[in-house]
């Protein structure tokens, strides 16, 4: 839970910090924005909902001037969070074993990070073959903690989480 957690408070870093965020709002063509200023406002504040102080500070120079950028950093850490929520949830589930939740972790991080990468405009390729970085070891990691999964039932068979927190109650 607190890794999520933390990765979920830590992503306002890139916020205050200006970086790591997505492309502009509606997209550019031939150098110019798609929308209008307000209208790529408009979609932050009305359409998504999103705080001022954030919209505000979304605002941002680029190389196609002043436009509205996606807030990478809050749908990345609002994803997080939830993730926490679920995690607070599952780990109550009688069919959830002790180290399950490791592997729920890696899929629904990469899940997320895997398809919010696709926004980013500061992203990291290997070599020229037009594969993000953080996609490919997204993909990876989806695949490990599926695996891991697998494994923790049928191999490893660890105990059930509710059956540990039974144990180790206070009586």
């Amino acid at each position: 839970v607190l890794v999520p957690l933390g990765q979920g408070i830590g992503r306002w870093g890139n916020f205050f910090n200006q970086e790591a965020h997505g492309g502009v709002i509606g997209g550019v063509t031939n150098g110019r924005a798609n929308l209008s200023l307000d209208a790529q406002r408009e979609f932050l504040s009305q359409t998504l909902r999103i705080p001022s102080f954030i919209v505000d500070n979304m605002y941002l120079r680029g190389d196609n001037g002043l436009n509205y950028y996606h807030p990478t950093f809050l749908y990345e850490s609002l994803w997080n969070l939830l993730g926490v929520a679920i995690i607070l949830v599952l780990r109550r589930t009688k069919f959830v074993r002790s180290g399950d939740m490791l592997g729920f972790y890696l899929i629904w991080y990469s899940v997320g990070r895997f398809f919010i990468e696709f926004m980013r405009t500061d992203a990291l390729f290997i070599g020229n073959t037009g594969l993000r970085t953080a996609q490919v070891v997204s993909l990876l990691m989806i695949v490990g903690g599926a695996t891991f999964i697998a494994l923790n039932h049928t191999v490893i068979k660890r105990k059930h989480y509710t059956k540990i927190l039974e144990e180790n109650s206070v009586q």
